[in-house]
């Protein structure tokens, strides 16, 4: 298979990882700082009972911003493509939204998505090798596999190899399973880094609960975290950031009262004022989809959502 302007080769650099400290002990490891935030409250977004981690818990608070801190540890640097002749931006987009729509055909884990574009991203900025076309799509789809078996426990290298897109590629079960293990040494993989990353999916699910957002508000800040992964140009937020832009847009969008609830203020660390640039980036993700063929996250958002909210609400004209 062509492989780009480089032959590509095992790294000898890696990112750094959190240790685990407990692992080699009979006993289970303590929870990371995301599980933590994680287990505070429930996952019902319109209970009542819900709250946010209680930053006036010393426990709470601490894991809490530990979160904040590993978030940046493992940001994927903004200029990820660098050097990449064949692989641009565009190219990304369109990889994106290929793997936004088989995640959805074989119904994977939304935490799957996200971090199978982590995965792709962090070996792009990591990599000294010029990657062809060909080679990136087998990048985008064995972050897809590494991504579906860590999060939920899944082995999807048949189901993709007979997915009618990469039918005709020449890509094999083998091809994927040959190229996983030069991944993970790349990015420095184990478990343990994705137990403790936390994503955009991760931080918006804690600001929607603080939100208390109802079904369609959170429908709509789902749809816009997805949309956020499609613009290579979003890498340059961090996640929380993104997340908190989510959020507040599709509060806007919906009409919820107050815009920027204390609650989701306080455990952010973001005020209204520091959104305006993401939530302005997010808004014109939602009117390019009114002309974009990367049509996966529209169609996933419009008759195979309930709500239809990718077809119920247009770009914001007064942001």
């Amino acid at each position: 298979m062509e492989t780009g302007s480089s032959q590509l080769k095992p790294a000898t650099h890696t990112v750094p990882l959190v240790c685990n400290s407990a692992a080699h002990h009979e006993t289970a490891p303590p929870p990371t700082p995301v599980q933590h935030v994680q287990d505070v409250g429930t996952a019902t977004t319109t209970s009542d009972t819900v709250r946010c981690p209680d930053l006036q818990n010393i426990a709470e608070l601490n894991a809490l911003l530990e979160c904040y801190k590993l978030e940046r540890q493992h940001h994927v640097n903004s200029r990820c493509l660098y050097g990449q002749i064949a692989v641009t931006d565009w190219i990304r987009a369109r990889n994106v939204n290929w793997l936004c729509e088989v995640a959805d055909l074989l119904q994977l884990k939304p935490d799957v998505l996200f971090f199978a574009v982590m995965i792709m991203d962090k070996f792009m900025s990591l990599t000294e090798d010029a990657l062809s076309k060909s080679s990136f799509l087998l990048l985008s789809n064995t972050a897809l596999v590494i991504a579906a078996k860590s999060k939920d426990d899944r082995d999807i290298k048949e189901a993709l190899t007979k997915t009618e897109f990469l039918a005709d590629k020449g890509f094999s079960v083998e091809c994927l399973e040959a190229f996983v293990p030069y991944v993970c040494l790349l990015i420095g993989f184990d478990k343990q880094m994705f137990s403790s990353t936390p994503t955009t999916l991760f931080f918006l699910q804690l600001y929607s609960r603080a939100a208390r957002n109802g079904e369609i508000a959170d429908s709509v800040s789902n749809w816009l975290a997805e949309l956020s992964l499609l613009d290579y140009g979003m890498l340059r937020f961090f996640p929380s950031l993104i997340a908190a832009g989510c959020v507040y847009l599709a509060r806007r969008m919906t009409g919820a009262e107050p815009l920027w609830p204390d609650d989701v203020r306080e455990c952010s660390f973001y005020t209204a004022l520091d959104l305006g640039h993401c939530a302005r980036a997010l808004n014109q993700l939602v009117r390019g989809q009114l002309r974009t063929e990367l049509t996966a996250i529209k169609k996933k958002y419009s008759s195979g959502n309930p709500w239809q909210v990718a077809a119920m609400f247009p770009p914001l004209s007064d942001l």
